[in-house]
């Protein structure tokens, strides 16, 4: 009788373990802009491709669109594990536009960073930009030596179901003299 108790307290033990590793493992991959209209799933394919997917209004804007470089000396596209996502800090900038509907403007938004890490202890560093109305990502190289970029692998896949359309241009050199 005892041993069957020490068995299911053993037991207890391991599953208790076991739960507390996975969730301590688990990386939060939504990112969220301050009114939470647009979200960012980060996350890898079954062979360690890093990539995300845009959605505004809970509506799918850009699906699995992958990310990553290619380097001379280093693959930084695939065999990669999400690692971290950073909290969000608030960044905020103020510009001046010398055309267009508005001269001066403000800009807010969330900066996420997201960091990649392969069997080598390589890194892919992904900083993300979630404003009010925007999306925009960027790479942080960490590297000191000398390197050359072979290939940015960053994709952009619309859904199927996506329309566009054209804005009608006048013809160059027209209209002004008469």
């Amino acid at each position: 009788m005892r041993v069957f108790h020490l068995i299911k307290l053993l037991f207890f033990i391991f599953f208790i373990s076991v739960f507390s590793e996975c969730k301590n493992a688990h990386v939060e991959n939504i990112l969220t802009n301050e009114n939470k209209s647009i979200k960012v799933f980060i996350d890898i394919d079954s062979i360690g491709k890093p990539y995300y997917m845009l959605y505004f209004n809970d509506k799918l804007v850009l699906d699995t669109s992958y990310l990553g470089l290619k380097y001379e000396d280093l693959d930084l596209t695939n065999n990669f594990k999400l690692i971290e996502i950073q909290k969000p800090v608030v960044i905020t900038d103020s510009y001046e536009l010398f055309q267009g509907k508005r001269k001066y403007n403000e800009y807010k938004a969330l900066q996420y960073k997201v960091v990649f890490d392969n069997a080598e202890s390589q890194k892919l560093i992904c900083e993300f930009n979630l404003s009010t109305n925007g999306f925009a990502y960027r790479y942080i190289i960490d590297r000191n030596d000398n390197w050359k970029i072979l290939n940015e692998q960053s994709t952009f896949r619309f859904p199927d179901s996506t329309s566009a359309w054209l804005q009608p241009m006048s013809v160059a050199k027209v209209g002004g003299k008469k």
